[in-house]
């Protein structure tokens, strides 16, 4: 049974999270859960992708929601059907790439001048949960199976996944750190490291 600590000072804190995670909840900070995360090789994560026009929901971790593009004037550029609906909020890579959930289990990157689909990445269930693309690029997005997945941007390929005890609906956040935050219905928030 893990024991519960209702105040940790920020040493404390930053302490147990390079052991690996720290489980969040609304009564206080669990122990480190040694060895819940596994990692691919090479994997690095860093902060939000540094000149990507939205690499999350809301555009920044401050969530101003305020792009930097302009110029839309109403007219179809492209469109790209997916095998059911789309409730996923797109995030968009420093080379344009669009990277989007979908209710059929898979994570799509598109190219975001024309549309085609460069990679498609299968869940296992629904993706409602809005990706988060980190300063290396990797793509960090939930599923309704409970996962937190670390997908490589450029292939698609897994780097790592990590269980909650819930469905995943909520949207990655990324520390300057590298820590990713994400909500389960389990009624945590996860800091994964």
């Amino acid at each position: 049974m893990s024991r519960v600590w209702s105040v940790l000072n920020r040493r404390e804190f930053l302490a147990k999270a390079s052991k690996g995670i720290v489980v969040l909840s609304a009564g206080g900070i669990l122990d480190t859960l040694a060895g819940g995360l596994s990692r691919g090789a090479g994997s690095n994560i860093g902060g939000l992708q540094q000149g990507s026009p939205w690499p999350k929901f809301h555009a920044n971790n401050q969530n101003t929601g305020r792009g930097v593009g302009s110029g839309a004037v109403g007219r179809l550029k492209w469109k790209f059907k997916t095998g059911a609906w789309v409730s996923s909020s797109p995030a968009i890579g420093t080379d344009g790439v669009v990277y989007v959930g979908s209710l059929d289990s898979y994570v799509y990157a598109l190219d975001g001048n024309t549309g085609r689909l460069k990679w498609k990445f299968l869940t296992g269930n629904e993706v409602s949960s809005s990706p988060a693309i980190g300063s290396d690029g990797v793509v960090y997005v939930g599923s309704l199976n409970g996962n937190v997945y670390a997908l490589d941007g450029n292939t698609g390929r897994l780097k790592w996944k990590f269980q909650t005890g819930g469905m995943v609906m909520s949207s990655p956040a990324i520390g300057s750190d590298g820590t990713i935050y994400v909500g389960s219905r389990d009624r945590y928030v996860y800091a994964i490291k």
